[in-house]
C-alpha cells in the first residue's frame, strides 16, 4: 500500500480590497488541481488564481479543495479564503459661492473621514490637472473668463496599507459683471423741478 499525503494548501496575494474593486490576484498552492467554490457549495471554477467573481462590497469567504491530481480518489485537501472587503473613506466638497465676479477669489472646502490625506485637481478641458494644496480646505484661482470651473478632491485612507481611496467633485460659475446704465426720464429740466431716472443692464 502506497501512502500518498495530502496536498499541503498555501493562500498567496490575500491582501484586503478596497469596496467596489474585484479580488483578482489569490492564487492556491500546493496542489495539482485546485477548484473553487461559493458560500453555497457552487463551483466557481478551477484552477490556482481565484476565479472571476466580480466586484464586492462585503467580505466574502470562498472554499477551495486542492488535490494531488485529479481523479476521484486522489487525496485532497480543503481551506476556506476569507476575502476582507474595506470601506472607501467619505468625503464631501462645498464652495463658499457658487456664482462669483470675474477675477475673485473662491473658497471650497473638503469634508472627509478621519486619517485621511487630500490632493486636488482641477479640471482643463477634458483633462484633469493636478495642483498644489494638501490641506482640507484650498482658495480657487482668480479667473477673468466667464464659464463653469470644476475641482475634484481625492482623499486616501491613511490608517491601513491598503489604502482606499474616493473622490468628490464641486463646480460654480464665474458670472460676467452687468454693465449698467443710468438714463433720465426727461433732460434737460429746470430748476425746482423733480428728476427721474432709471437703470438698464
Amino acid at each position: 500500500i502506497k501512502k500518498v499525503d495530502k496536498p499541503v494548501l498555501t493562500i498567496l496575494n490575500n491582501n484586503p480590497i478596497c469596496s467596489g474593486t474585484a479580488p483578482a490576484n489569490i492564487q492556491i498552492s500546493g496542489a495539482q488541481h485546485v477548484e473553487w467554490f461559493d458560500e453555497k457549495g457552487q463551483s466557481l471554477g478551477t484552477g490556482f488564481t481565484i476565479p472571476s467573481i466580480g466586484t464586492l462590497t462585503s467580505d466574502r469567504t470562498l472554499t477551495v479543495i486542492g488535490k494531488n491530481n485529479n481523479t476521484e480518489d486522489g487525496c485532497s485537501s480543503e481551506m476556506n479564503v476569507i476575502i476582507s472587503v474595506l470601506p472607501r473613506p467619505s468625503i464631501v466638497l462645498s464652495v463658499d459661492k457658487k456664482d462669483i465676479c470675474p477675477n475673485t477669489e473662491n473658497t471650497i472646502t473638503a469634508t472627509a473621514s478621519n486619517n485621511t490625506s487630500i490632493r486636488w485637481e482641477k479640471k482643463n478641458g477634458n483633462s484633469w490637472n493636478p495642483i498644489p494644496g494638501s490641506e482640507f480646505n484650498i482658495t480657487t484661482e482668480k479667473e477673468s473668463v466667464t464659464g463653469s470651473y470644476s475641482y475634484k478632491a481625492i482623499v486616501t485612507d491613511e490608517s491601513n496599507a491598503t489604502r482606499c481611496t474616493s473622490e468628490d467633485i464641486i463646480s460654480y460659475n464665474v458670472q460676467s459683471k452687468p454693465n449698467v446704465s443710468i438714463l433720465a426720464y426727461k433732460e434737460p429740466i429746470c430748476k425746482g423741478e423733480d428728476a427721474q431716472v432709471y437703470t438698464n443692464g
